[in-house]
């Protein structure tokens, strides 16, 4: 899952929770993976996200060696 964007004006609804809920509808035992902007990491602790520090980022596909 890419980062969720809700505009500012709407933020605080639940609108990004439910987003999130509906993701799950695929299939009630999958796990979700997400890519958070630096911004919004406090966020997604406080409903619940873990923290994985396992991840890595090629910003560039012409430096892969």
């Amino acid at each position: 899952m890419s980062d969720l964007a809700v505009d500012e004006s709407l933020q605080a609804k639940g609108i990004g929770k439910s987003l999130i809920r509906l993701s799950n509808e695929l299939k009630p035992t999958c796990s979700l993976i997400l890519l958070a902007a630096p911004l919004a990491q406090d966020y997604y602790a406080k409903i619940g996200f873990e923290k994985h520090n396992s991840a890595w980022i090629l910003r560039d596909v012409k430096q892969l060696k």
